[in-house]
């Protein structure tokens, strides 16, 4: 995914939207997990990735998620796109995505 984001956004965009949307939640999770490496200079691509995953329902990958859109607010330009995913991701009543949600909109959270 790295060559595909530096050379192909499009195809980056389409693969990786893709393994996020996997009926395997391994293959969403390790997009989550290398999502995390790139969003200090996040491109829209990486949005719509994010969008894929935030609409998973496997705590591993939307706590990663959570963790992805906290970094991705960091960035003035995607805050609001952010923010948006944050409040859509359905964590049920799962208590570690309860307190992942937390952490992530709570105190000293956002610059």
């Amino acid at each position: 995914m790295r060559l595909w984001r530096l050379v192909d956004q499009v195809r980056y965009a389409y693969y990786g939207s893709g393994l996020a949307s996997h009926r395997l939640w391994r293959a969403a999770a390790s997009v989550a997990s290398y999502l995390g490496l790139h969003l200090d200079q996040p491109i829209l691509q990486d949005v719509e990735i994010l969008t894929a995953l935030a609409s998973r329902k496997e705590p591993a990958v939307l706590a990663a998620t959570l963790l992805n859109l906290t970094q991705l607010g960091k960035v003035a330009r995607f805050r609001a796109t952010a923010i948006g995913l944050i409040l859509s991701i359905d964590i049920g009543d799962n208590e570690f995505l309860g307190r992942s949600l937390c952490e992530v909109i709570g105190p000293g959270a956002w610059p």
